[in-house]
Protein backbone atom coordinates (compact mmCIF):
# COMPACT_ATOMS: atom_id res chain seq x y z
CA UNK A 1 0.00 0.00 0.00
CA UNK A 2 2.77 2.31 0.60
CA UNK A 3 4.55 1.86 -2.43
CA UNK A 4 1.41 2.79 -4.32
CA UNK A 5 1.10 6.27 -2.66
CA UNK A 6 4.87 6.88 -3.15
CA UNK A 7 4.27 6.23 -6.89
CA UNK A 8 1.09 8.21 -7.08
CA UNK A 9 3.24 10.68 -5.13
CA UNK A 10 5.96 10.68 -7.75
CA UNK A 11 4.09 10.61 -10.73
CA UNK A 12 1.45 13.71 -9.47
CA UNK A 13 5.06 15.42 -8.86
CA UNK A 14 6.13 15.18 -12.40
CA UNK A 15 2.90 16.26 -13.71
CA UNK A 16 3.37 19.30 -11.74
CA UNK A 17 6.89 19.81 -12.63
CA UNK A 18 6.12 19.50 -16.77
CA UNK A 19 3.27 22.06 -16.17
CA UNK A 20 5.30 24.59 -14.11
CA UNK A 21 7.82 24.02 -17.05
CA UNK A 22 5.65 24.51 -19.80
CA UNK A 23 3.86 27.83 -18.31
CA UNK A 24 7.52 29.13 -16.95
CA UNK A 25 9.07 28.46 -20.44
CA UNK A 26 6.91 31.72 -22.42
CA UNK A 27 7.24 35.33 -21.31
CA UNK A 28 4.77 38.01 -22.81
CA UNK A 29 4.32 41.40 -23.50
CA UNK A 30 1.39 43.86 -23.91
CA UNK A 31 1.21 47.16 -24.63
CA UNK A 32 -2.11 48.50 -25.22
CA UNK A 33 -3.35 45.57 -26.51
CA UNK A 34 -0.51 44.61 -28.59
CA UNK A 35 0.62 41.78 -27.25
CA UNK A 36 3.82 38.89 -28.36
CA UNK A 37 5.42 36.68 -26.66
CA UNK A 38 8.21 34.62 -26.71
CA UNK A 39 10.18 31.80 -25.63
CA UNK A 40 12.69 31.37 -22.40
CA UNK A 41 14.57 28.79 -24.43
CA UNK A 42 15.73 27.97 -27.75
CA UNK A 43 12.78 27.20 -29.98
CA UNK A 44 12.58 26.01 -33.54
CA UNK A 45 10.00 28.60 -35.16
CA UNK A 46 9.13 29.50 -38.43
CA UNK A 47 9.68 33.23 -39.61
CA UNK A 48 10.71 34.89 -43.04
CA UNK A 49 13.78 35.89 -40.30
CA UNK A 50 15.56 32.29 -40.62
CA UNK A 51 16.89 33.73 -43.79
CA UNK A 52 16.70 30.75 -46.54
CA UNK A 53 14.98 28.54 -44.42
CA UNK A 54 11.60 28.96 -43.34
CA UNK A 55 12.41 27.06 -40.13
CA UNK A 56 15.32 27.93 -37.43
CA UNK A 57 16.35 27.42 -34.36
CA UNK A 58 15.57 30.94 -32.22
CA UNK A 59 17.67 31.88 -29.64
CA UNK A 60 15.74 33.01 -26.54
CA UNK A 61 17.14 36.93 -26.44
CA UNK A 62 16.35 36.91 -30.39
CA UNK A 63 12.84 35.88 -29.82
CA UNK A 64 12.50 38.41 -27.07
CA UNK A 65 14.28 41.61 -29.17
CA UNK A 66 11.83 40.50 -32.08
CA UNK A 67 8.45 40.41 -29.59
CA UNK A 68 9.67 43.87 -27.86
CA UNK A 69 10.20 45.70 -31.14
CA UNK A 70 6.91 44.08 -32.51
CA UNK A 71 5.18 45.14 -29.83
CA UNK A 72 6.22 48.88 -30.02
CA UNK A 73 5.26 48.78 -33.56
CA UNK A 74 1.97 47.71 -33.00
CA UNK A 75 1.48 50.07 -30.10
CA UNK A 76 2.92 53.12 -32.34
CA UNK A 77 0.72 52.38 -35.11
CA UNK A 78 -2.58 52.65 -32.37
CA UNK A 79 -1.00 55.94 -31.18
CA UNK A 80 -0.54 57.11 -34.59
CA UNK A 81 -3.71 56.58 -35.36
CA UNK A 82 -5.34 58.64 -32.11
CA UNK A 83 -2.73 61.14 -32.73
CA UNK A 84 -1.31 60.22 -29.68
CA UNK A 85 -4.10 61.25 -27.59
CA UNK A 86 -3.93 58.19 -24.97
CA UNK A 87 -1.24 59.70 -22.71
CA UNK A 88 -1.45 56.36 -21.10
CA UNK A 89 -0.58 54.55 -23.93
CA UNK A 90 2.28 57.08 -24.60
CA UNK A 91 3.86 56.49 -21.54
CA UNK A 92 4.14 52.21 -21.48
CA UNK A 93 5.30 52.93 -25.29
CA UNK A 94 8.24 55.23 -23.64
CA UNK A 95 8.68 53.10 -20.76
CA UNK A 96 9.18 50.18 -22.71
CA UNK A 97 11.21 51.71 -24.74
CA UNK A 98 13.88 53.45 -22.33
CA UNK A 99 13.95 49.88 -21.11
CA UNK A 100 14.63 48.13 -23.95
CA UNK A 101 17.07 50.82 -25.29
CA UNK A 102 18.33 52.94 -22.41
CA UNK A 103 16.91 56.00 -25.09
CA UNK A 104 14.65 58.85 -23.18
CA UNK A 105 12.26 59.56 -26.27
CA UNK A 106 8.73 60.87 -26.36
CA UNK A 107 6.39 58.59 -28.29
CA UNK A 108 6.39 60.44 -30.91
CA UNK A 109 9.68 60.42 -31.56
CA UNK A 110 9.90 56.69 -31.22
CA UNK A 111 7.04 56.16 -33.79
CA UNK A 112 7.40 58.57 -36.27
CA UNK A 113 10.90 56.88 -36.69
CA UNK A 114 11.43 53.52 -34.89
CA UNK A 115 14.31 52.34 -37.68
CA UNK A 116 16.51 54.46 -35.95
CA UNK A 117 16.53 52.30 -33.09
CA UNK A 118 14.48 49.20 -33.70
CA UNK A 119 16.24 46.30 -35.11
CA UNK A 120 14.45 42.30 -36.03
CA UNK A 121 17.19 39.88 -35.12
CA UNK A 122 17.52 37.23 -37.94
CA UNK A 123 17.18 33.76 -36.48
CA UNK A 124 19.99 31.62 -36.74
Amino acid sequence: MEKKFLIAALVLTLFILLGLGSVLSEQCIDVAGCKSCWKTTPAVVQSDLCGENSTCLAQPEDQQNNAIVDVILCACSRAKSSQYADSDMNKKIEELTSQYTRYELTAGEICEQPGLFLTKRSYT
